[in-house]
């Protein structure tokens, strides 16, 4: 049986300092790296990209794309362009992402039963997985909307 180990980062270091850590990770054999994204500190997909392109064999993921403040084909896009870039190593990870403070922007996280976070996540998998199968989008959801638009990228990798 093969362990499977992976470290996840808030994105509070410098760049720099969590594209070091990415190399050593890789150099130990982790499978791979995470890191949440943040309303108020650094930008989760910077590290994604940066720590991609400095490895050769380690994964990197997002802790979880924010729902709320993402739309599902700009993050689509940039996880596209971060497989391309990497040889398919880019794992798109998705949540509320920093729920606590998602509504000092103006979002209502709670009750549930109301903001139906698990529908707003799987119109963002319908959509992202449209896109990158180069589908032209006809989506009309409860939360999304992507209509008359299509990929013009070829993708040769699968997001996870």
């Amino acid at each position: 049986m093969t362990t499977r180990l992976a470290l996840g980062f808030n994105p509070i270091l410098p760049v720099r300092d969590a594209v070091q850590i990415g190399i050593k990770a890789e150099s130990l054999g982790y499978e791979s790296v995470w890191f949440h994204e943040s309303l108020f500190q650094r930008d989760a997909l910077s590290y994604i990209t940066a720590v991609l392109m400095a490895t050769d064999r380690i994964r990197v993921g997002s802790g979880a794309i924010n729902t709320f403040t993402r739309h599902p084909l700009t993050s689509a896009a940039s996880f596209a362009s971060m497989s391309e870039l990497s040889g398919g190593r880019a794992i798109m990870g998705l949540g509320l992402g920093s729920f606590p403070t998602v509504p000092n922007i103006g979002f209502k996280i709670f009750p549930v039963s109301e903001t139906r976070p698990l529908q707003r996540i799987k119109e963002y998998v319908s959509i992202s997985r449209s896109f990158w199968a180069g589908d032209k989008l006809a989506f009309k959801g409860e939360f999304f909307t992507a209509e008359k638009m299509q990929s013009d990228i070829e993708l040769g990798f699968r997001v996870p």
